[in-house]
């Protein structure tokens, strides 16, 4: 009785026991419990949310901006529309609208594909992004530029399909390569191969800001990627400066040298440059002031900014709305890349990153044990040695085990993207075939199946299964 007493009042002077007693006085706390409205509103939520594809922030930010966008496109190209066509001041606004409601629809739909499907159409993009470059270059000029593709009353510029093949093909190509980033072969030579032509086609047209944004989005796509400084340094800097020379020292790109220097004095400008358009952009700048002239009253829109609608309508924007107004769309802008940076790094890809880690260790691993660079060869047969293992797990695992059967599958299916492709039995059989006639054994019997394997392993090491090699060999022993 003694020692129980004794545990007794040791357990109510502990501390757990005084902050977890209840006091006698002290009501029990009720969860509160969501009307059925909220519990209505929270399940429409979900079901709009990142994990099904939609970011509600991302989403809010996009309609708010199409919906200024819209507002100040027709505001900015009413006296345009008026003179242009015939008394239809709502001709620009029309085809924007379509626009705007087919692009709203195909990122709904889009938001719902895997991205990891671009793969697969990475090196089609591509090409149908270098079709356009060339084809553009024989369509007729408009305002002394290739850079629209004309289809009946429809027109695109091909430079805007360039920008995503490019962001496309060296995703492709990064993954595929990601753990030899650090060389020059997989690392620089093949974006070159694509970036190379890509500006030249660019430069042709001309349209230099294009050219700017791709070698800039190439160019982050690549430190991301891992490249070594040195090398991203050396193409950078040359890639930079054939554009200054050509621009600066050059007569080949006399569009973007009278750009240029219009630009840096656009009241001042010489022979046969024209900065009208510079100039009447910046009169609408300068008048809007801070709060701005309202919404619709800007003066410079009345044939005074030739084309209000197209890249000066943010001139417009700034002589109606003000510096505030301004502000505040640039905030938006910048919030959008904000949430769109969140959205990236939290995408849904953890099993394939996890999957992609252990195969990097695994040939990391190796490389520390052999104390130098692994070969083609040599990484080709650890990447076979994973998918053997899984597929040898998935094997031996029960049937009820879906969750290791499943996580084996996925491993082997991003595995497999960096495997060499798997010879056929034909291919196995033609190439045992070779071994023998090289070691003149016509009738190859047990005795001779060590010979018989020496050779040819090195010949079909990670390009086939061993497993299946051996049966087939062994099938042919006398």
């Amino acid at each position: 009785m003694r020692a129980k007493r004794v545990r007794t009042r040791h357990s109510r002077s502990h501390k757990g026991y005084e902050i977890n007693k209840k006091k006698p006085d002290e009501k029990p706390v009720k969860k509160k419990k969501n009307s059925k409205f909220r519990t209505k509103v929270l399940s429409k939520v979900k079901t709009i949310s990142l994990k099904s594809g939609i970011d509600l922030p991302f989403l809010f930010l996009v309609l708010t901006i199409v919906v200024i966008g819209l507002v100040m496109m027709f505001s900015a190209s009413y006296p345009n529309a008026y003179y242009l066509h015939k008394g239809d001041s709502f001709y620009f606004i029309k085809n924007q609208l379509i626009f705007a409601v087919v692009g709203i629809i195909a990122m709904f739909s889009i938001s719902y594909i895997d991205y990891n499907v671009f793969h697969k159409w990475a090196v089609p993009i591509l090409g149908i992004s270098f079709f356009l470059l060339v084809i553009v270059l024989v369509m007729p000029p408009i305002n002394g530029v290739h850079r629209w593709v004309q289809l009946g009353s429809f027109s695109f510029q091909a430079s805007e399909i360039t920008k995503f093949a490019i962001v496309v093909s060296f995703a492709h190509f990064i993954n595929l390569n990601f753990n030899r980033m650090g060389t020059f072969k997989y690392g620089i030579l093949p974006y070159l191969i694509i970036l190379a032509p890509t500006v030249v086609l660019l430069a042709l047209e001309p349209h230099i800001s294009c050219t700017v944004i791709v070698v800039l989005l190439a160019a982050g796509m690549l430190f991301i990627g891992g490249v070594k400084l040195k090398w991203f340094g050396m193409v950078l800097g040359a890639i930079a400066s054939a554009l200054i020379y050509l621009v600066v020292f050059t007569d080949k790109l006399t569009y973007a040298n009278n750009r240029i220097s219009g630009w840096l004095d656009p009241f001042s400008p010489g022979a046969g440059v024209d900065t009208w358009q510079t100039r009447q952009g910046l009169y609408a700048i300068g008048s809007g002031g801070l709060w701005g002239l309202g919404l619709g009253n800007s003066r410079q829109k009345y044939l005074y900014i030739p084309e209000p609608q197209n890249d000066f309508i943010f001139s417009v924007v700034c002589e109606e709305l003000g510096f505030i107004g301004a502000v505040i769309i640039l905030l938006l802008f910048a919030l959008l890349i904000w949430r769109g940076m969140i959205i990236a790094m939290k995408a849904k890809d953890k099993e394939r990153k996890d999957a992609l880690s252990m195969l990097l260790g695994a040939l990391k691993a190796k490389a520390i044990d052999k104390r130098e660079d692994l070969t083609e060869a040599e990484e080709n047969s650890i990447i076979a040695k994973e998918i053997k293992q899984c597929k040898d797990t998935i094997e031996m695992s029960p049937a009820d085990r879906t969750d290791i059967i499943d996580q084996c599958k996925l491993r082997i299916a991003v595995y497999e993207e960096f495997a060499p492709k798997q010879m056929s039995e034909d291919e196995i059989k033609a190439t045992i075939q070779s071994v023998l006639d090289e070691l003149g054994i016509t009738e190859p019997t047990g005795k001779d199946r060590g010979k018989i394997m020496k050779d040819l392993m090195p010949k079909v090491k990670g390009k086939a299964d061993g497993k299946l090699v051996n049966q087939m060999v062994a099938s042919m022993l006398k």
